[in-house]
C-alpha cells in the first residue's frame, strides 16, 4: 500500500481554501492498482494518518 497526501485548492461554500487530500493506493499481487480510499480534510497530521490506517 502507498499513502500520500497532497495540498489542493478547493472551492468550499463560495470560498477557495487549501485542503489536504489523502489517497491510499494498493497494489495487488498480479500488479493491478486499486484506490482504497480518498479523504479530504482541513490539515495533514499524524493523528489523521493513524485513524486512516486503523480504518483500512
Amino acid at each position: 500500500m502507498f499513502f500520500a497526501a497532497i495540498r489542493v485548492k478547493i472551492r468550499d461554500e463560495g470560498l477557495v481554501r487549501n485542503k489536504a487530500v489523502y489517497i491510499v493506493l494498493g497494489i495487488l499481487p498480479d500488479g493491478t492498482k486499486e484506490i482504497l480510499g480518498i479523504w479530504i480534510e482541513q490539515t495533514e497530521g499524524a493523528k489523521l494518518w493513524m485513524s486512516l490506517m486503523n480504518e483500512l
